[in-house]
């Protein structure tokens, strides 16, 4: 296993990812994900068996202390000078769950 930082090449894997893992109506969007990734690529967290994506964790660093909506759809909300690391997503796909990924 493997962990790295996400680059904008990842976009297309990440999405297909995150649709596995959540509904339709709460999954972010290719393009939100997007967004993400040109503000804080180093707070996307991928973990990898050899060529395939297990999981990714990903969010910003922001100066306020409780998590909102808004981060979800901002993400010039981060700031590499706050103090609180979000978490927007922990994603695993199906057959990597309850294997201590």
């Amino acid at each position: 296993m493997n962990i790295r930082h996400a680059t904008l090449e990842d976009l297309d894997i990440l999405a297909e990812v995150e649709n596995e893992c959540f509904p339709p109506n709460e999954a972010a969007s290719r393009k939100a994900l997007e967004g993400r990734l040109k503000v804080y690529p180093n707070h996307f967290w991928l973990l990898e068996d050899g060529d395939t994506l297990v999981s990714f964790v990903n969010g910003p660093v922001t100066r306020e202390a409780d998590l909102n909506d808004d981060m979800f759809a901002h993400p010039e909300m981060h700031s590499d000078a706050g103090d609180w690391q979000m978490i927007l997503g922990v994603n695993t796909i199906h057959a990597y769950r309850k294997r201590g990924c």
